[in-house]
C-alpha cells in the first residue's frame, strides 16, 4: 500500500474514532453541558493526529474532558446564550437583525469557539480561557470567525447524511478549525500541551 492511501486510511479512522469518542462524552455529559468539553477535547486530539494514535487520542480526550469539564462550560456557556438571545430576539425584531443581532451572535459564537481553542491548548480556570481567547480572536479574528459561517452548511450535511455526522460530524470541523488557527495563534498557544492525568 502507498504512503498515501495509508495515510488518508489512518486519517480516516482517527478521524471517526475522534468524532465517536466526542458523541460519546457529549451524552455522558448529558448533552448540554457535555458539548462544550467534549468540543474542547475534540479540538485537543485533532492537534494531535500526528503523534498519536487513535486509541491514544480516545484516552487523552477522557483525560482532557474530565479535566476541562467545568471551565469549558463556565467560559462558553454565557457566550452561548448570548447568541441563542440575539438568535431569537432577531426572529421577533427583523428590523434589527441584520444591523446588530445577527453581527452580535456571530461575533459571540466565534468568541465561544477562541474560548474553546484556548481551553484545548492551554490549562486554567474559566477566567484564563476567557482571557486566552480574546488575545487568541484579537490576533485572528476572520480565523475564528468563518468556522461560524460553516455551522449551517455541517448542520445541512448532518441533516442529510446522517452517517457522516456520525462519524466525522465534529472531528472534521474541529480538524478544519485547526488548521485555520493553528498557524496564526501559534506563538500564543501552543499545541502540544502535555495531557493533563
Amino acid at each position: 500500500m502507498g504512503p498515501f492511501i495509508f495515510t488518508l486510511t489512518t486519517r480516516v479512522w482517527q478521524l471517526a474514532a475522534i468524532n465517536l469518542t466526542a458523541l460519546g462524552l457529549t451524552l455522558l455529559g448529558g448533552g448540554l453541558l457535555g458539548l462544550a468539553p467534549a468540543l474542547a477535547a475534540t479540538l485537543w486530539a485533532t492537534a494531535r493526529m500526528n503523534t498519536l494514535t487513535a486509541g491514544q487520542l480516545a484516552r487523552g480526550m477522557w483525560r482532557e474532558y474530565r479535566a476541562e469539564f467545568a471551565t469549558a462550560n463556565l467560559a462558553v456557556w454565557p457566550l452561548a446564550l448570548v447568541v441563542l438571545g440575539s438568535l431569537t430576539l432577531a426572529l421577533v425584531l427583523p428590523m434589527l437583525a441584520l444591523i446588530v443581532l445577527l453581527p452580535l451572535a456571530w461575533i459571540a459564537a466565534g468568541y465561544a469557539l477562541a474560548a474553546v481553542y484556548a481551553i484545548s491548548r492551554l490549562s486554567g480556570s474559566a477566567t484564563d480561557a476567557l482571557a486566552n481567547a480574546r488575545i487568541g480572536f484579537s490576533q485572528a479574528p476572520m480565523s475564528h470567525l468563518i468556522p461560524v459561517l460553516a455551522l449551517p452548511f455541517v448542520a445541512w450535511v448532518a441533516s442529510h447524511q446522517p452517517l457522516v455526522a456520525l462519524y466525522f460530524g465534529l472531528s472534521a470541523p474541529c480538524l478544519f478549525i485547526n488548521t485555520l488557527l493553528a498557524g496564526a495563534l501559534a506563538s500564543a498557544m501552543p499545541s502540544q500541551r502535555e495531557i493533563l492525568q
